[in-house]
């Protein structure tokens, strides 16, 4: 019963998450896409089980040149489950890795990609972009945008060899495809 009422909850935060973000009103809204992405990366964290996951510490690193502005430092200032959340913007892929959580790979990093995705292979970090096909090369999450909506695109294999749980309300509303590793 209890397990019940929290699957219940967390539906209704994802859905009342998806709402704001796929609604065209708030995208037009001067928020920008990738102020919404933004809040994403914070929001997908109740949704994800790290493997191992101690502390109250949220760590997102971002590879590549930041396309968020200033929208992550704003949120960067919230917690995470009572813990600091940090944002890290890393200039190349290197030991700091060991430090991320979740690591979002920005669009100008595409022609990298293959290469950061094998240095975090062995590892428990979600990976996230919005890089065209991200999750079809062995990404997690891909953010894709279709019109003025975001939607979810999941590699749930990655995901699974990373040892990272995704919770089903995100993947009831997300695309699931098998992209290579």
């Amino acid at each position: 019963m209890m397990r019940l009422k929290k699957q219940s909850k967390i539906k209704g935060i994802l859905f009342a998450l998806l709402l704001v973000v796929m609604n065209p009103a708030y995208a037009e809204s001067g928020a920008g896409e990738y102020a919404v992405k933004a809040a994403l990366l914070f929001k997908l964290n109740k949704f994800v089980t790290w493997p191992m996951q101690t502390g109250n510490s949220l760590v997102i690193c971002v590879y590549g040149k930041n396309p968020f502005g200033q929208a992550l430092k704003k949120l960067g200032k919230k917690s995470f489950k009572g813990g600091p959340a940090t944002v890290l913007y890393l200039p190349k892929i290197n030991s700091d890795l060991e430090r991320c959580n979740i690591l979002f790979i920005a669009q100008s990093a595409a022609s990298h990609l293959r290469r950061v995705l094998l240095a975090v292979s062995h590892s428990s970090i979600l990976t996230i972009s919005d890089i065209n096909q991200f999750a079809d090369s062995g990404g997690m999450v891909e953010l894709s945008t279709q019109g003025q909506r975001i939607r979810f695109r999941i590699n749930l294999q990655a995901a699974k060899e990373a040892h990272i749980k995704l919770a089903s309300p995100l993947l009831e509303l997300s695309t699931i495809v098998s992209g290579r590793n």
